[in-house]
């Protein structure tokens, strides 16, 4: 029985641990970019705050299926056609917010090597993005940030 304790004391500390240690990472991360440790602790906030905001830059209207016909009399009821609605939106915590951390970065770093794998990596991420009904547009996670790493590296 007292060896219980421990355990459930571990379970409780490893999400706590690993989400301390994500942060840590973080903000290391934007240090080394030049941001100071707060700047980038508030950076990463705003991030995940902004991830649950998204501004809606188009709506679109479609008619789904036609209407089920009645079977007995069906000159009788209107039944209106099936419309769905598609959003186009900009999420912040995803697009804004790390938009213009990349333009304030561009600001530091060479101009053409940053053109050039800028355009490398959006012709990437273009090429790989596929629309998913009901999630959005769905990217690979790791492939834009390797080819990324590789073109720095190269550049």
């Amino acid at each position: 029985m007292g060896c219980v304790f421990p355990v459930i004391m571990l379970i409780l500390l490893v999400p706590v641990l690993l989400l301390v240690f994500y942060f840590h990472i973080a903000t290391f991360s934007f240090t080394k970019l030049g941001l100071s440790p707060e700047a980038a602790l508030w950076l990463l906030i705003l991030v995940l705050i902004g991830g649950m905001i998204n501004i809606p830059v188009s709506r679109e209207r479609f008619v789904v299926g036609d209407p089920p016909r009645a079977e007995v009399f069906p000159f009788l009821y209107y039944l209106p056609p099936q419309i769905q609605e598609r959003v186009i939106a900009v999420n912040v915590g995803g697009a804004v917010i790390p938009t213009l951390l990349s333009l304030y970065l561009l600001g530091r770093a060479p101009l053409l090597p940053a053109v050039v794998a800028t355009g490398i990596v959006t012709f990437v991420a273009y090429k790989l993005a596929r629309p998913v009904p009901g999630v959005g547009i769905a990217l690979p996670a790791f492939i834009p940030p390797i080819v990324a790493a590789l073109l720095a590296l190269l550049l």
